[in-house]
């Protein structure tokens, strides 16, 4: 599965290379909307991370260990397959947006390979691990489903607050892919 290139074969960049090229900023959702405040430590977290993965700030990254929570960052079904671990996708959306194996140095391709593509594929959940403090945050980042009838729809970016990482989380705010 998944492609030896980041290019199919007519040298169209493929969709994960499109999603790792899209630049977000982070709006804090309206007061009444979100009970987490612009100044909670989840969001400056999580906007320090973006911020530094969009720059490709490598020191930044990192300081950082992202995680995802055992599920496909697009459709949000179990990873079984070991390549699917490594990658945060499942075979099938692996080759629906061109997410390689295998880095072009044939080492095996790593969740970090591409994490912006990642969290904004449409069912991201994972976690943000500070390597100096161990503290750590669980988000949610989930496409708008409009079915496409608007040309900027936003990811609802969400904080997990309780114990069941499949329905616990708090909605702190949304990206918008800047044109």
């Amino acid at each position: 599965m998944g492609t030896a290139s980041w290019e199919d074969e007519v040298g169209t960049p493929t969709k994960i290379e499109a999603l790792k090229a899209t630049k977000v900023r982070y709006a804090h959702g309206r007061v009444g909307k979100t009970r987490v405040g612009r100044d909670a430590p989840s969001v400056k977290a999580f906007t320090w991370w973006l911020e530094g993965a969009q720059l490709g700030n490598a020191v930044r990254l990192a300081q950082v260990e992202l995680r995802h929570d055992g599920v496909c960052g697009r459709c949000a079904r179990l990873l079984t397959v070991p390549e699917s671990v490594d990658t945060g996708f499942g075979p099938h959306c692996a080759a629906e947006l061109g997410v390689p194996w295998v880095r072009d140095d044939g080492s095996a391709a790593k969740l970090s390979d591409h994490p912006v593509a990642f969290i904004l594929a449409g069912k991201a959940r994972f976690t943000l691990t500070s390597k100096k403090t161990g503290q750590h945050f669980t988000y949610q980042v989930k496409k708008a489903k409009d079915g496409g009838k608007r040309p900027n729809s936003p990811w609802f970016v969400s904080i997990l607050s309780g114990p069941d990482n499949g329905s616990d989380y708090q909605y702190i705010g949304c990206l918008w892919e800047e044109k």
